[in-house]
């Protein structure tokens, strides 16, 4: 269940021999969710703030409607979540509030429900199996959003047990394991190579119609080999060896490394983030809408190349980083395009 992004569902959702442009914002969409923290305990509390736009840019009304899916999927059934959690039925989802942001109690069960720990038996049926976790060996708490008539589904990634795995080998997992920290964009720049200008956060940009601009988000660095002093807790850092980094949790913002149980090799292993970028615009053409970079590339930024529409006016982009174990974060960047 590694729907780490928002995913639309609705009337439009599919569209058969229709070329669509994912970087296009013409209408009201919901791009992302931010998750804090982005790993959650069962019982836990979560706050979601959505990135909910349109044409115009930035949505700040209170049409979102959020609600926590607690029912289990039928094995028969497909799509990323129960049919009863969409249809919003009795006992199936827990009403959280209608804001753009708000804070949630995960289920105490949701390991039961979502992850590897063995489910609740229904009344007259066998046992069921435990949720397969994702390639990142990750599971995910469901949570529904409706967005003016149109139903977006999401993942808030648990901070579960693992299966599989012999009680030393989830042991040493256990004590490896530091919570993931969203990916954190550094710097946005106009630009490439030693020509980049640094884009200052809130600053808006003045282009000519039709002109194409390059653009570069980089994101924080990870050390290759984490060590007490480089400004994150991670692998096999604790209070007791690193007290000034581990005392307050934080992670690294950026492509972190984490421990995993690999069911094939039936091992632990450690494991490199990717970072996928997502870019979207309410005018003008990107060269690609995704970009990124793959667990096994050092390199922390991306580029791609924005066109101008030829009208004059006013043109909202969002970059959007997203890691492969389903945190998210954004910039904005606002353009004036002049005649």
């Amino acid at each position: 269940m590694g729907f780490v992004g928002a995913l639309l569902l609705g009337a439009g959702a599919c569209t058969t021999g229709v070329s669509v442009d994912l970087s296009v914002v013409d209408g009201p969409r919901l791009l992302a969710v931010a998750a804090s923290p982005a790993e959650v305990e069962a019982g836990g509390e979560v706050e979601l703030t959505a990135l909910w736009v349109d044409a115009s840019g930035p949505r700040g009304d209170d049409a979102l409607a959020w609600s926590l899916c607690t029912a289990r999927r039928a094995l028969a059934e497909t799509g990323p979540v129960a049919t009863a959690c969409l249809q919003g039925a009795a006992g199936a989802v827990d009403e959280i509030d209608v804001a753009p942001s708000v804070t949630a109690t995960l289920p105490e069960d949701a390991c039961r429900l979502f992850g590897p720990d063995p489910p609740p038996a229904e009344p007259g049926e066998p046992q069921g199996r435990p949720v397969e976790p994702d390639r990142t060996g990750g599971y995910y708490q469901p949570v529904v959003v409706d967005a003016d008539g149109e139903q977006a589904v999401l993942g808030v990634r648990l901070d579960c047990g693992v299966a599989g795995a012999t009680q030393a080998q989830a042991a040493e997992l256990r004590r490896r394991h530091r919570a993931n920290v969203p990916p954190r964009v550094e710097s946005l720049a106009q630009g490439r190579g030693d020509d980049a200008r640094v884009l200052e956060d809130g600053a808006v940009l003045q282009v000519s119609g039709g002109e194409t601009i390059d653009l570069r988000v980089r994101w924080a660095a990870c050390a290759q080999t984490p060590t007490c002093g480089d400004g994150a807790c991670t692998l096999d850092e604790d209070a007791e060896t690193c007290p000034d980094e581990c005392e307050l949790a934080a992670g690294c913002g950026g492509a972190e490394w984490y421990a995993r149980f690999d069911p094939i090799a039936l091992e632990p292993v450690d494991t490199r983030e990717a970072i996928g970028v997502a870019w979207y615009a309410t005018g003008g053409e990107f060269d690609v809408a995704r970009t990124g970079r793959a667990a096994d590339d050092p390199a922390r930024s991306s580029d791609n190349a924005w066109t101008a529409p030829d009208e004059a006016g006013r043109v909202t982009i969002w970059i959007v980083l997203r890691d492969d174990r389903g945190a998210a974060s954004w910039r904005t960047l606002v353009v004036d395009v002049e005649d």
